[in-house]
């Protein structure tokens, strides 16, 4: 795995996540309330779950780091010792 790959990974998921609920939230057309009746959240799905896919997305990547991270320190503590 290449050095930064993880990190551009999480970067570029990051952007990606958050362009959605953008581009969902403004190609959404909702139908006005009638007067004096509650109105249903206006959001997609996807906006309904946001943060919900930005938790697990994040969470999956900063385990990854560490995993990462845990095995770089590995490989160093195995070449000193050679």
């Amino acid at each position: 795995m290449k050095k930064w790959a993880v990190e551009i990974i999480w970067i570029t998921g990051n952007i990606g996540l958050v362009l959605k609920r953008f581009f969902d939230w403004a190609a959404m057309a909702c139908a006005p309330c009638p007067p004096g009746e509650r109105c249903p959240p206006c959001q997609t799905e996807f906006m309904s779950q946001f943060w919900i896919y930005m938790t697990i997305f994040n969470a999956l990547i900063v385990l990854v780091l560490i995993i990462k991270f845990r095995f770089l320190q590995e490989n160093r503590s195995d070449q000193h010792a050679s």
